[in-house]
């Protein structure tokens, strides 16, 4: 690996599963390079990175709340210390079913490596939603968004 998501501030896995333990591997460097195949943007279904049946959210900075409904996953991520969101952190975390946790990673909202563009906190099935990919001079930005 070229390098590091240098602030990739936690990496948290509820669940205990080694499949919960790789969920979110597609934030490697690497692999967010390999994805843009050597273009500048791509969209990526959230199907191919998830298993059926998961959630992806996206939070930002200060965020302390979920969408309605997600009152188990707030409370799974304030168990974790992640909530509320710290400043300059996004949160990008999945969620099965029944809104129970299984990964989180917090990620830059500011320029670095790899940063998350959010401004709304969003929790779209995976089957519904796609990773905006975009990749400026600096970063990597991963925007959720839902898919059309």
């Amino acid at each position: 690996m070229k390098y590091r998501i240098s602030l990739l501030v936690m990496a948290v896995v509820c669940g205990g599963s080694e499949s919960s333990a790789t969920e979110m591997a597609w934030l490697e460097v690497d692999t967010l390079e390999s994805r843009l195949a050597g273009s500048d943007h791509t969209e990526v279904p959230v199907s191919e990175l998830l298993p059926e049946g998961r959630i992806l959210c996206a939070v930002g900075s200060y965020a302390f709340d979920l969408p309605e409904g997600y009152d188990t996953a707030k409370e799974d991520l304030e168990n974790a210390g992640l909530l509320p969101v710290a400043e300059g952190n996004g949160l990008l975390f999945s969620v099965d079913e029944e809104r129970h946790l299984h990964s989180a990673f917090a990620l830059s909202v500011w320029p670095d490596p790899v940063i998350l563009d959010v401004a709304e906190p969003l929790c779209i099935p995976a089957a519904s939603a796609q990773i905006d990919l975009r990749k400026d001079t600096r970063s990597l930005i991963i925007k959720l968004e839902r898919r059309e």
